[in-house]
């Protein structure tokens, strides 16, 4: 079964590798920004849906200096070890801070956890009001 995402996309391709220390910070030589991780899985068809639409947001939001990171979180079981307990289904998007943490899961402003495209803008313009142009754009990447 082939990756969904490889080192040639506009996305920061993580794995069990990419981390370090007891809560899995994101290595210093692989942390590009604040930003969010989606949690995915090869098989998931939901997953391979937004993978056109998560490259297109990623080149987007490098110019506002947000990152977007990847991992096959079926397939790396450190990550599933200190994670597995945020992801209930796949994919999951995961905040990640400024320091290079994965931090909770994205959720709306009513709370509900962030399934589409326009709701990781949503959930990141609340940083960057700057982002919200893109919601209207990315609409057709739910």
């Amino acid at each position: 079964m082939s990756d969904l995402y490889n080192e040639k996309d506009p996305v920061t391709v993580l794995d069990d590798s990419s981390f370090i220390g007891s809560n899995c910070r994101i290595k210093k030589n692989i942390f590009d920004n604040h930003g969010f991780l989606k949690a995915y899985a090869p098989w998931c068809g939901h997953c391979k849906s937004k993978v056109k639409c998560i490259k297109k947001l990623s080149r987007i939001l490098k110019e506002y200096g947000v990152t977007a990171y990847v991992i096959n979180a079926d397939n790396n079981p450190i990550f599933k070890e200190h994670f597995g307990d945020k992801i209930k289904g796949f994919p999951t998007f995961l905040r990640v801070d400024d320091s290079g943490n994965i931090g909770e899961v994205m959720t709306t402003k009513d709370g509900e956890q962030v399934h589409t495209i326009p709701g990781i803008i949503s959930s990141l313009c609340a940083n960057d009001t700057r982002i919200c142009q893109y919601a209207e754009i990315m609409e057709d990447c739910n």
